[in-house]
C-alpha cells in the first residue's frame, strides 16, 4: 500500500518573507513523521528555506498559483493539497479542490477561503473569532495548532541578559538597521538576526551600524537561531511566526508590524497580557523602545502549543484515513 501523498504549494522570497515557508516546513516534517510523503511546488526564491532532501518542483510566481499549474498538480496524484499563500484566487483553490482534498492555511480571513477548503487551518490568536463558516470538513483554529518547527520543542531554554531581534526573513522595511541606530550603550546586549531573504545592500548597511556597537552581534540566517532565541532574556520581533516561537518558549517580548496582516495579532498579544505591542513600523521611536527595555521583563503565561504541527498532522492523517 503506497504512502499517502501531500503536495504543498507555497511561496517566499525578498518581497514576501519566509513565514509561509517556515510553517509549511514544520507541517511537512510532522506529516513525514506520520508516514505521509510530502512534495513541494514553490517559487525559486523559496528554495533557500527548504530542507535539502525535499522533493521540489519550482515554478515562476506567475504560474505557481494559476490554472497553468493545475495540470502539474494532477500529475503528482496527491491525496491532500496544502496551500499557504495570500496570492491564489478562490477560483484557483476551487480547481485544486477538484483534484484532491484541500487544506488552506489562513491568517486573517481577508477572503472567504473557508468556502473552498476541505480543511481550514488558522493557528493565530483570535482565529476562533473571525467568523469562519461551517463549509470545511475540519476547522483547526487557535494556538493549539501552532505550526512551529520541531526544534523549538527540544531546544534548552535559558534566560540570558541579551535582547534577541528578528525583523523577519526579508526585513522589507529595513527595521534591523534602524534598531541598530537606536541601540544605546546603556541598552542590554543585542543579538540581531537578518533573515535569508535580506538583500546584500541591506545586510551591508546593517553591518556598518553594528560596527560601532561593542555590545551587539549581527548574524545572517544563523543555523543556531532556535538556540539564540531560547537563550534570550527579551525578544523584539514582528507579530508573525517569530512571535509565536518566542511565546512558545515563554519569552518576554515586544512586537511590531511591518505588514497589515500582522496588526491584529500584535494588538491581541498586548490585550491578552502576552507582551507589549509597539505598533506598526514608523509609528514608534527609539524612545519607545527604551521605555520598553527599562521595564521589568515579565515572562508570559504558557499559550502556544510547541507540538502544534504534530497535532495537525495526526488530526489530518486520521481524517484522510477515514475518507479513504
Amino acid at each position: 500500500m503506497r504512502k499517502m501523498r501531500v503536495l504543498v504549494l507555497s511561496n517566499g522570497g525578498p518581497g514576501i518573507g519566509g513565514g509561509h515557508i517556515s510553517r509549511c516546513v514544520a507541517l511537512a516534517t510532522a506529516f513525514d513523521a506520520e508516514g505521509l510523503q510530502c512534495r513541494w511546488m514553490v517559487n525559486e526564491s523559496a528554495l533557500a528555506m527548504l530542507p535539502r532532501e525535499a522533493l521540489v518542483e519550482t515554478l515562476p510566481e506567475a504560474v505557481l498559483f494559476a490554472s497553468d499549474a493545475v495540470g502539474l498538480v494532477r500529475k503528482q496524484r496527491p491525496d491532500l493539497i496544502v496551500v499557504d499563500s495570500y496570492v491564489p484566487e478562490l477560483s484557483f483553490l476551487r480547481e485544486l479542490r477538484a483534484v484532491a482534498p484541500l487544506c488552506v492555511i489562513d491568517d486573517c480571513r481577508d477572503r472567504p477561503v473557508d468556502e473552498v477548503a476541505s480543511v481550514l487551518l488558522n493557528y493565530n490568536l483570535g482565529a476562533e473569532e473571525l467568523g469562519y463558516g461551517t463549509s470545511p470538513e475540519r476547522s483547526l483554529l487557535g494556538l493549539r495548532y501552532a505550526l512551529l518547527r520541531s526544534v523549538f520543542a527540544d531546544v534548552a531554554r535559558q534566560s540570558g541578559e541579551y535582547v534577541f531581534l528578528s525583523a523577519g526573513s526579508a526585513d522589507v522595511r529595513s527595521v534591523t538597521s534602524t534598531f541598530l541606530e537606536w541601540w544605546r550603550p546603556t541598552f542590554p546586549p543585542l543579538v540581531a538576526v537578518l533573515g535569508p531573504f535580506v538583500p546584500p545592500g541591506e545586510r551591508e548597511r546593517a553591518r556598518q551600524h553594528a560596527r560601532f556597537l561593542s555590545h551587539a552581534r549581527l548574524l545572517v540566517a544563523p543555523e543556531e537561531y532556535p538556540r539564540l532565541l531560547a537563550g534570550a532574556g527579551f525578544v523584539l520581533c514582528t507579530s508573525s511566526v517569530s512571535a509565536y516561537e518566542a511565546l512558545a518558549l515563554e519569552k518576554p517580548l515586544a512586537v511590531f508590524q511591518v505588514a497589515s496582516n500582522q496588526c491584529r495579532i500584535g494588538g491581541l498579544i498586548e490585550q491578552r497580557g502576552l507582551g507589549k505591542n509597539l505598533g506598526e513600523w514608523g509609528t514608534f521611536t527609539g524612545e519607545d523602545v527604551a521605555r520598553v527595555l527599562s521595564r521589568k521583563w515579565k515572562k508570559p503565561d504558557p499559550s502556544v502549543n510547541l507540538n502544534g504541527a504534530v497535532e495537525v498532522a495526526r488530526t489530518v492523517r486520521a481524517w484522510l484515513e477515514d475518507r479513504h
